[in-house]
């Protein structure tokens, strides 16, 4: 279960880089530092939570596999 949250993360950091920064970027009235900065900061945020999410779902199933 939690790697499929994990995996949503994942895809939430994608969706963030391409939504805040990629198209941010056509838009005039923000600045591009600033758009590159956040969308910069939910990517690297979200993907962390979601790789750090499956990363602790699949330790845990090893530990159980072990016992």
């Amino acid at each position: 279960m939690k790697s499929e949250i994990g995996k949503v993360f994942i895809d939430l950091g994608k969706l963030a880089f391409a939504g805040l920064v990629i198209a941010g970027l056509l838009r005039e009235d923000i600045p591009p530092v600033l758009l590159i900065l956040t969308g910069a900061t939910a990517s690297i945020a979200t993907i962390t939570i979601g790789l750090y999410m499956i990363w602790s779902d699949r330790k845990k199933q090893s530990k159980q596999q072990k016992q």
